[in-house]
């Protein structure tokens, strides 16, 4: 069954869920930030276990941990930006070519109307 609705002003998906689901957003932090972060959570982690012993470094290894899987994340977020950032500018682009394209076959038309008379 098709997931979309046939309306006289308008054809869609019923739902907008599926377009919140594709949104890119700007990672917060950059790669290099996240290898920053997760090395010293590294050095902090391996300092509490041998300072306190293991009821210092636990919660630190809890954040190492966290920090090691945003470090995984983040090059594929960062890809998913820059293409996104890379088909707006194509779309961009070829909407203005379109245009130029329009006033071109404008011109010509004026200019076939004029040589009819």
């Amino acid at each position: 069954m098709d997931d979309r609705i046939g309306h006289s002003i308008h054809w869609g998906p019923v739902t907008t869920h599926h377009v919140r689901d594709r949104q890119v957003f700007r990672p917060h932090l950059s790669v290099r930030a996240w290898v920053i972060i997760t090395a010293v959570l590294l050095v902090l982690t391996v300092l509490l276990g041998l300072l306190v012993g293991s009821d210092g470094s636990v919660p630190a290894l809890f954040g190492l941990v966290i920090a090691a899987l945003c470090l995984l994340r983040s090059p594929y977020r960062w890809r998913q930006w820059n293409e996104a950032v890379a088909r707006n500018k194509a779309r961009a682009k070829r909407a203005a070519e379109d245009e130029h394209d329009r006033e071109l076959y404008r011109a010509w038309l004026r200019k076939q109307a004029k040589t009819d008379q």
